[in-house]
């Protein structure tokens, strides 16, 4: 996600001078045929006014796909949000609901900093599932701007689960496929034993820790049906052949109205400025709507987690708190 109000001229023109460089050769070659083949009584101009009519039709869909790419985008926003809140809950109540009138204090106390470091590794785990590449994902070179980082396999980000598990449960997490969803099945697990074994939780407390991880559920169940379920390609696809059609034909309208002397080149300018306008809403519609594929236009799962990490640390006491992610070139990730 930008961090700042401002975009860097890299991103903007790693965006831009594709369609700056294509509509400025189309519309030099439009305006070159008209030159030529007027001196034949060959007029090559379109009537402007069924163009603007495309141009306006083109500019609602446009909008309509771009309205929709930002709700995919907000959502994201909203349900990380949501896990920024239950996360704390879920700290505040192991640490506040968990007693023993046996005197085991010490043993209490360990059993809720498992509970709260399991936790921190569901969202390391969640925010690399979420990441990894799926059959809808999108597909951009390895030297676009709007990539933030190559995407990591699952060997690599595995190891990041290490720190928060014990070594039983690390290895117990790898004969998963949704390693996020199993590590809610093993807080349920614990909360279990605390109650029934170990009594250590009464069963009003176990119900309202149980209803949080049940939230949980939740909230990575529509963060999981944005990211496998993208914007219906029946309209993303046809927003994007409408302003090529509409960029095709623009030149053409243009050279009607600017047909004499030095006029006619007005054409080029005049073309590259509203196709390339034209396209760059297509294109930040396609960027928007994957929130989740680790760019730098995405829902900044990294940070959050980190900043849920820190609160929760510092709720356990633990002797290491980590430092907040800083934004990188002016993106949060």
């Amino acid at each position: 996600m930008f961090a700042k109000r401002e975009i860097k001229w890299s991103y903007l023109v790693d965006l831009a001078w594709l369609p700056i460089l294509t509509m400025t050769i189309w519309s030099s070659f439009v305006v070159g045929l008209h030159m030529l083949f007027d001196d034949y009584g060959y007029d090559f101009a379109l009537s402007f006014q069924p163009i603007e009519l495309l141009g306006i039709t083109v500019a609602l869909y446009l909008g309509f796909k771009n309205n929709q790419a930002y709700d995919r985008f907000w959502e994201g926003r909203i349900i990380w949000g949501g896990i920024v809140n239950y996360s704390r809950s879920w700290a505040n109540g192991v640490l506040t609901f968990l007693h023993s009138p046996k005197g085991e204090n010490k043993a209490v106390a360990s059993s809720a900093r498992v509970l709260v470091r399991r936790h921190i590794a569901w969202l390391y785990a969640l925010t690399h599932h979420l990441r990894k590449q799926s059959h809808g994902s999108p597909q951009y070179p390895p030297t676009f701007h709007g990539l933030s980082k190559t995407r990591v396999t699952s060997g690599e980000w595995e190891n990041v689960l290490k720190p928060f598990l014990s070594e039983e449960e690390y290895r117990e997490l790898l004969g998963y496929s949704n390693i996020p969803a199993q590590l809610i099945r093993f807080q349920g697990r614990h909360l279990k034993e605390v109650l029934f074994e170990k009594e250590w939780l009464n069963p009003y407390h176990h119900a309202e820790l149980t209803r949080i991880l049940e939230e949980f559920y939740n909230l990575q169940g529509k963060c999981e049906r944005i990211k496998n379920t993208p914007l219906p390609r029946q309209f993303a696809n046809l927003s994007r052949t409408l302003v090529y059609l509409f960029c095709f034909l623009l030149p053409f309208g243009l050279v009607g109205i600017t047909s004499e002397g030095l006029e006619l080149f007005l054409t080029i300018p005049l073309s590259v400025l509203v196709g390339w306008a034209f396209v760059t809403a297509e294109q930040v519609g396609d960027l928007t709507e994957d929130p989740f594929e680790n760019f730098v236009h995405d829902v900044p799962m990294s940070a959050l987690t980190r900043t849920i990490e820190i609160d929760l640390c510092e709720m356990v006491e633990e002797p290491y708190i980590p430092e907040p992610i800083q934004p990188e070139n002016g993106v949060l990730l």
